[in-house]
C-alpha cells in the first residue's frame, strides 16, 4: 500500500512539473497583446505558416528556456525536512523559480497555505529576478496556489 502511494505521489509531482514546463512559456506575456493588434500586412505571413511564427502562442514542444530545469537541492532538503510534508520539490524553470509541495494527509489548509507561503518567500529572497510559484497538495487536491 505504501508502495502505491509512494509511487502515486511521484507520478503526481513529476505530472505537474511536466505541465508546468510545458505551460510557463505560453502564460502571462504582454507580447502576445501587442501580437494580435499588429497591422495587416504582417498578419498575411503569419496566416501563411502559423507554425513558423514568433508569436508566443502555446505549441507541443516546450519552448528552450523551459527545457532548462534546475532543482534547488537546499531548497528541497528544507522543505521535505518539514514534518507535515509528504514528498515535495523547488526546482528553476527558465524565469520561474517553483515550489511542489505535497502535504501529508490529516494537515489542516491553514497550516498547508502557511507553509506555501514560507517557501514562496524564501524563493523570492533567493531568487529575486524570477517569478515565483509554490503549490501545495494535500490528496491530490491543491490547496495553496502562492505567485509572488
Amino acid at each position: 500500500m505504501t508502495l502505491t502511494k509512494h509511487f502515486n505521489t511521484k507520478k503526481l509531482i513529476l505530472t505537474f512539473v511536466a505541465v508546468s514546463i510545458l505551460t510557463l512559456p505560453t502564460g502571462c506575456s504582454k507580447a502576445s497583446k501587442n501580437q494580435s493588434q499588429a497591422p495587416s500586412s504582417t498578419q498575411g505571413k503569419e496566416s501563411l505558416s502559423p507554425s513558423l511564427s514568433p508569436s508566443p502562442s502555446p505549441s507541443l514542444s516546450p519552448s528552450p528556456s523551459a527545457t532548462d530545469t534546475q532543482q534547488d537541492q537546499d531548497l528541497t532538503k528544507k522543505l521535505t525536512s518539514e514534518k507535515i510534508v509528504q514528498s515535495g520539490q523547488v526546482y528553476l524553470a527558465g524565469n520561474d523559480a517553483v515550489a511542489v509541495i505535497i502535504i501529508k494527509k490529516g494537515t489542516d489548509e491553514k497550516t498547508t497555505k502557511d507553509l506555501a507561503t514560507k517557501y514562496a518567500n524564501m524563493m523570492k529572497k533567493k531568487y529575486s529576478n524570477k517569478k515565483i510559484n509554490a503549490h501545495a497538495f494535500i490528496e491530490s487536491k491543491e490547496i495553496a496556489h502562492i505567485t509572488l
